[in-house]
């Protein structure tokens, strides 16, 4: 096993921040990328248990509501809110429509987690616009999503501390273990665009696609002071 994977899945210190001493999220809002499963569901629910405006972002309208009905049972006493945002992160045009839909509800946007992602899908699987399934999916989107909340996002922050804004790319230690080396990302050199390649290393130049991007626009965004982080949601038992 790579170093950094073994690392990453067995060298893990305790945990600062848990659901249980989550802070109280009254008047702060996220958005969670496929929220109605896995690390998204739970992360959803410790949200809205601590009073957050939370929104549950995916394709699916059943497992999206059903989310929102099983959260909102859980913690009966919470004074936040869940909803529903569908979004198709494989169908790019769906992304203005699903932004549009939430910024006429909200002005502010607290943290972006993008959460959201497929995995090991058939080699050779494009997703709508006639890309790469997984890299659509898993990164184009995601910067698109980004890219159409970032005002949101600036506005917000210039009214909060520093670090109270950001947003969460999602990585894996795929990028250990799948992504091509050396650099991580393979062009075609004709095109200067990412290579199609087989299941396993694609899905892994996906999350350094996301890595890359949190770091680029770490620096991009300093200045505005929205915070870009790339967490690993660890080798867990979930739906994925």
């Amino acid at each position: 096993m790579n170093y950094n994977a073994f690392r990453q899945s067995f060298c893990l210190p305790k945990p600062a921040l848990t659901g249980a001493n989550c802070p109280d999220q009254t008047g702060r809002v996220h958005v969670v990328t496929g929220g109605y499963g896995g690390v998204g569901l739970k992360l959803a629910e410790i949200l809205y248990q601590h009073n957050a405006r939370v929104y549950i972002a995916g394709r699916s309208p059943e497992k999206a509501n059903k989310a929102v009905q099983d959260i909102s049972a859980r913690y009966p006493k919470s004074t936040g809110t869940v909803e529903v945002l569908i979004v198709d992160f494989g169908d790019l045009t769906t992304i203005k429509a699903a932004v549009d839909r939430f910024t006429a509800k909200q002005q502010d946007l607290h943290v972006l987690t993008l959460n959201h992602g497929i995995m090991f899908t058939p080699t050779g699987a494009r997703a709508v616009q006639g890309n790469c399934l997984q890299l659509t999916t898993n990164c184009l989107g995601s910067y698109l999503f980004y890219k159409l909340l970032r005002a949101t996002l600036v506005r917000t922050a210039a009214k909060g501390q520093p670090g109270a804004v950001r947003v969460s790319w999602a990585g894996s230690m795929a990028i250990d273990m799948y992504s091509p080396s050396p650099g991580g990302i393979l062009f075609e050199k004709a095109s200067n665009t990412p290579q199609m390649l087989d299941s396993h290393p694609q899905y892994g130049q996906s999350k350094v696609g996301n890595m890359l991007l949190a770091a680029v626009l770490a620096r991009e965004d300093a200045a505005a002071n929205v915070m870009h982080l790339c967490f690993n949601p660890g080798n867990l038992n979930t739906d994925l």
